[in-house]
């Protein structure tokens, strides 16, 4: 199992909807900075530690990003195997807040836990409208530019390795996910229950339904990112291991 594989579907993750949206994804002094113009650091995002510079050359490279946004919100996501106390010295001092540490784990698909259904949540892929409105319903929430982001997406765009999902309970849009799968292995992201249906299973029930959806497309290893505890275990239970973290950094615009 590899921390590598980890940190390799996050940053494909980030960049595949962008990249197919025609915002503005590039690379720059071993960092990919993905700008989708919506200030928001959903969407914006810097992902790389910097780790060989200096610390001359690092204050550099930490101001372009910052000049590259212009006044934008956006996330700073640094791997583990590219972490450094010095980036995080500099990116504090720039202004820069904490905005979580992220456990990478990983689960192989040889065992997935019985189909112990803790609800009665019906589980659909997005490809139309209309699921594709249930789905933003539920994360817009949490952040407004989903809806402009997801709505001016190209046609087919979600036909593709980023597979959108929306878990129902008696016809309600209750619980997210994101299934990102390529080359025999998956990233799992965005398990989001709407804060009014929390408590009642529906999180672990989409967790369950996506490795059986994993495995039938012929995925051998899930990797996803877990930022709070009580996640943390849950995941656990379902097989992931934690193999190290992710430092997530937010600038909140100018």
């Amino acid at each position: 199992m590899s921390l590598k594989q980890i940190e390799a579907n996050a940053l494909a993750h980030f960049e595949c909807l962008p990249v197919k949206g025609g915002y503005d994804v590039m690379r720059e002094a071993g960092l990919t900075l993905i700008n989708c113009g919506f200030g928001s650091s959903m969407f914006n995002i810097v992902y790389g530690g910097l780790s060989t510079m200096d610390g001359a050359t690092m204050g550099e490279a930490i101001q372009s990003a910052i000049n590259h946004y212009a006044g934008q919100p956006f996330a700073w996501w640094v791997p583990e195997s590219e972490e450094s106390s010095k980036l995080t010295e500099q990116l504090l001092a720039e202004g820069f807040v904490v905005e979580a540490d992220e456990h990478a784990m990983l689960a192989t698909l040889d065992f997935i836990p019985p189909n112990t259904a803790k609800s009665t949540l019906e589980v659909k892929r997005v490809e139309g409208q209309d699921k594709l409105d249930d789905f933003i319903s539920v994360v817009e929430v949490y952040d407004p530019t989903v809806r402009p982001f997801y709505t001016n997406l190209p046609q087919g765009a979600l036909a593709g390795a980023e597979q959108l999902y929306i878990g129902y309970a008696e016809g309600r849009a209750v619980c997210t996910a994101i299934l990102f799968v390529k080359e025999g292995g998956a990233g799992i992201f965005s398990v989001i229950t709407d804060e009014r249906e929390r408590g009642k299973g529906f999180g672990t029930d989409m967790m369950i339904y996506l490795l059986e959806e994993s495995r039938a497309q012929g995925v051998k290893t899930v990797t996803l990112s877990a930022s709070s505890d009580s996640g943390f275990r849950i995941y656990e239970r379902l097989g992931f291991k934690r193999l190290g973290q992710f430092e997530c950094f937010e600038w909140q615009g100018a």
